[in-house]
C-alpha cells in the first residue's frame, strides 16, 4: 500500500464519522429486529388462518360424515321396520 493511505488509516477518524457509523450500525441491528418480527407475525397469522380454515373443512366433512351416516342409519331402520 502507499504511504499515504496508510497513514491515513492510521489516523484517528474524526468525531462525527464515529458518531454516524455507530447510528447507522443501531439502525442496521433496527431492522434486522424488526425483520425478524415481520416474518414471525407473518408466519404465525398464516398458521392461524390456515388453521381456522382447514379445520372448518375437516369439521364439516367430519361432521356432515356423522349426520349422513345417521340418515343413513335411520333410513335403514325405518325401511326395515315397514315391511
Amino acid at each position: 500500500m502507499k504511504p499515504e493511505i496508510l497513514e491515513r488509516m492510521r489516523r484517528p477518524r474524526p468525531k462525527g464519522r464515529q458518531s454516524f457509523e455507530n447510528r447507522l450500525g443501531k439502525f442496521e441491528r433496527d431492522l434486522t429486529l424488526l425483520k425478524w418480527m415481520l416474518g414471525f407475525n407473518l408466519a404465525l397469522t398464516v398458521a392461524i388462518v390456515a388453521r381456522l380454515l382447514l379445520g372448518a373443512v375437516i369439521d364439516a366433512i367430519f361432521y356432515g360424515g356423522l349426520i349422513a351416516m345417521a340418515c343413513a342409519a335411520i333410513w335403514a331402520t325405518w325401511t326395515l321396520t315397514q315391511r
